[in-house]
């Protein structure tokens, strides 16, 4: 359903996420095309900026930000007009 109101939709994750096959399964059973999107690991972020701000309670954050900002260029690049950007935790219910 929600596909005939967007271009695109993500699923953001991470390379060893165990909610990849939960997500995929979920998506799947409500007939929701989708393309997975796998968020960098922190430590290949070296923005000169934030570089000594960096705790452990920020990593997820700074990977996640670093998605959201890839997913948007991509969607530009590709004239994506409305997308839908979702997390590996996401649960959709009938209403």
């Amino acid at each position: 359903m929600i596909n005939l109101f967007v271009d695109k939709v993500f699923v953001i994750s991470t390379i060893n996420s165990n909610r990849i096959d939960y997500i995929k399964n979920h998506l799947c059973s409500n007939n929701i095309n989708f393309e997975f999107f796998i968020a960098p690991i922190y430590n290949i972020l070296t923005y000169k900026k934030i570089e000594d701000t960096i705790t452990k309670d920020s990593r997820p954050s700074l990977s996640l930000i670093s998605s959201y900002v890839s997913i948007m260029e991509m969607s530009m690049h590709n004239n994506y007009k409305r997308i839908c950007i979702i997390e590996d935790d996401c649960y959709f219910i009938d209403g």
